[in-house]
């Protein structure tokens, strides 16, 4: 809390590694990878992040002590606790898609379990996650060729070119997906569905709906100027995802169905705040985000202590999509690729039937090829 007041208060700051000389040269390879900056807005997600994080780790314990579970939940909290601080000072684009890749690890872990819901709940989230990631690094890698630098702060697009627009779109997955933003939203409802309390407060309610708020101000704020068919595709997606999560949360008769719809319905206005592009707006969308994240939050953890099923038909094409892609051909092909990567696969059986090992291959091979390519553009 308090490096985080101090970042608020000295809103520019940078900082990076520095190997002596005679350190092997691959480190010093890294060293542009590994700036990090803080600004305004960076100060104030952390600050709020910091303050919700021990309300949830208090409400946590007490609802560890009503419903006892094995899931590890306290190693996973650290890990993404400390995964979005990181999301949220760093400089480098790719190191910031590398470390988006890397939450996708402790999200999916927590929505998984030994339950045959738990499972296809964390499938689906890390399918959802896993293609947004994609899309984020086809983004990412046309943003910096197009702007001719890989940091945050250098590279301004102008979305009325095609080339400029597309890239936006694509970087804009991510934050969809992460804030709960249609079409990108269904992941969400597993979690309503089978997981517990504790972890929908961590996970949609507060850690992937902040750092989702992070990425779509650098998006609309910092990274890219928003002509006016930019703003257009938000507006709607933002307005669409607003009216659909208030008018279905309104006739919603269980309370944790009220709540999810209405998680939702908050991103949506935030969104459209984020979209205004004026200092007012996104004053109000952190508040919103930040205020709604808090109150949801802590109405799970200390009046629901048990969730209801979440009733409600599962359809819709993403989730038909992600239905297909979840019969044995597929389940198959992941137990395939994971052992044509590792060598030793008995060690790490237990990460669930190496749906997870497979993503670690995609996130540590992404780390790669960017890793030559800032080499190749930049000579790194």
């Amino acid at each position: 809390m308090a490096g985080s007041w101090y970042i608020f208060l000295n809103p520019v700051d940078t900082w990076q590694p520095a190997f002596p000389p005679h350190y092997p040269d691959l480190l010093h390879a890294f060293v542009p990878f590994m700036i990090f900056s803080m600004d305004g807005i960076s100060g104030i997600l952390m600050i709020f992040t910091g303050t919700i994080l021990p309300v949830l780790a208090i409400g946590a314990y007490v609802y560890e002590k009503r419903s006892p579970s094995g899931d590890h939940f306290y190693a996973w909290f650290l890990l993404s606790a400390g995964l979005s601080f990181l999301i949220f000072s760093t400089h480098h684009i790719y190191t910031l898609l590398f470390i988006w890749g890397i939450a996708g690890i402790p999200l999916y872990m927590l929505a998984s379990g030994n339950t045959e819901g738990l499972a296809a709940t964390g499938k689906k989230t890390l399918i959802l996650f896993g293609s947004a990631h994609g899309l984020m690094a086809t983004g990412a890698v046309m943003a910096v060729a197009l702007s001719g630098s890989p940091f945050i702060d250098s590279i301004l697009l102008d979305t009325s070119v095609t080339l400029h627009r597309v890239s936006f779109l694509l970087l804009l997955a991510g934050g969809l997906m992460t804030t709960g933003i249609i079409p990108l939203h269904g992941w969400i409802f597993g979690f309503g569905k089978f997981a517990t309390s504790r972890t929908i407060a961590l996970m949609p309610l507060a850690l992937m709906r902040f750092t989702g708020i992070y990425l779509l101000i650098r998006l609309c704020h910092d990274l890219f100027i928003l002509d006016f068919y930019s703003k257009l595709i938000v507006y709607i997606l933002a307005s669409f995802t607003t009216f659909w999560g208030l008018a279905i949360g309104y006739t919603a008769k269980q309370t944790v169905i009220k709540m999810i719809y209405i998680h939702i319905a908050a991103g949506g206005l935030a969104l459209m705040g984020i979209a205004t592009v004026t200092t007012a707006g996104l004053i109000a969308a952190v508040s919103m985000a930040t205020g709604a994240s808090a109150i949801l939050s802590v109405r799970i953890l200390f009046y629901e202590p048990t969730l209801p099923q979440v009733g409600r038909k599962e359809e819709g094409w993403i989730l038909s999509v992600v239905n297909r892609l979840e019969n044995s051909g597929y389940t198959d092909l992941y137990h395939v690729a994971s052992k044509l990567v590792f060598s030793i696969h008995r060690p790490l059986s237990r990460l669930h039937d190496g749906v997870l090992q497979t993503y670690l291959v995609w996130v540590v091979a992404a780390l790669v090829i960017l890793f030559l390519l800032n080499g190749i553009l930049y000579g790194h």
